[in-house]
């Protein structure tokens, strides 16, 4: 898959998994966490297909996600947050293959 590819399904992820929580924060009475649990094992499944990294666990994902948003922070705080999220994530598998996420 090109590195355009995967960065626009990186981008689709993120905005979804968004949705999913901002569906969660809003809700009145009773959040569905059932399905925001489903929502984030499903998100985890498609980065760890999306980095070519069956063995991704949550918590590397969130370094990586954090790690991100703290340079989306400081150099494009105005911009899109999916579309510089999804680069810096796609460019982080790019250069660095063998160990993306090891922290």
């Amino acid at each position: 898959m090109s590195c355009t590819i995967i960065q626009r399904n990186i981008q689709t992820v993120l905005e979804e998994a968004s949705a999913v929580y901002s569906m969660v924060c809003d809700s009145t009475g009773q959040p569905n966490t059932d399905y925001a649990g489903y929502a984030c094992h499903t998100a985890l499944n498609r980065f760890r297909s999306l980095l070519g990294d069956p063995n991704l666990s949550a918590s590397r994902l969130e370094y990586l996600l954090r790690k991100a948003a703290r340079q989306h922070a400081k150099k494009d705080p105005n911009g899109d947050w999916s579309h510089f999220m999804a680069g810096y994530i796609s460019n982080s598998a790019n250069t660095n293959q063998n160990g993306l996420l090891k922290h």
